[in-house]
């Protein structure tokens, strides 16, 4: 989800050859679109080998990315987990700065959880407005999710972020859990390595 870029980066001796190597591209790796169960137009050839590489998981894994990096969008991939028999929803954390335009709406909002008051149950506008986006793209726009779960159903569902997106996946877990509940299975997890304190 941080791109090609990003891995050239962290790998500044070995990038190259990597990621030509997982595009199977030895020419023109870097512009070659690909087209995976449903991913974004604007994935490359060399982002999703990035994503590959660094998640340690074949290209094939790679349910969907999404690389809108817009205020109250943030990217984010579905991965598959084989060895745990999970599905998992990364969410990319602070990275641009329309990244620290969402971190820094900071007014509250309401949600309305049942069995709570609703003027208790306060959540962070940035982050509640991206979580809202990553939902209505992955359950209202795509089917990927439901459609791999209700097609494996021994896999569980897991959402994961660092920082921004240790927030945004914190409020996804609790939309999925308020409106997709038959998704939602005993084992489902939320992973937030550090999330800002406000988020609730």
């Amino acid at each position: 989800m941080y791109g090609w870029p990003m891995y050239c980066y962290t790998h500044p001796f070995t990038s190259c050859c990597r990621l030509c190597v997982k595009t199977g591209q030895f020419s023109r790796c870097c512009t070659r679109r690909e087209r995976l169960y449903s991913v974004d137009v604007d994935a490359s050839g060399c982002s999703i080998a990035a994503l590959a590489l660094t998640a340690n998981v074949s290209k094939h894994d790679i349910l969907y990315v999404s690389h809108h990096n817009e205020i109250f969008k943030a990217p984010f991939a579905v991965v598959l987990d084989k060895s745990r028999k999970a599905l998992i929803i990364a969410i990319r954390g602070t990275l641009s700065l329309e990244d620290v335009l969402t971190d820094l709406s900071i007014t509250m909002e309401n949600v309305e959880v049942e069995g709570f008051d609703p003027s208790q149950t306060l959540v962070h506008q940035g982050m509640l407005k991206t979580a809202k986006n990553v939902y209505k793209e992955l359950m209202e726009e795509s089917t990927v999710v439901e459609s791999f779960l209700n097609n494996n159903p021994d896999y569980s569902l897991t959402v994961v972020g660092h920082s921004l997106g240790a927030g945004v996946a914190s409020v996804l877990s609790l939309l999925l859990k308020l409106n997709a509940k038959s998704l939602i299975k005993e084992d489902f997890k939320c992973y937030a390595f550090s999330p800002p304190g406000c988020v609730f």
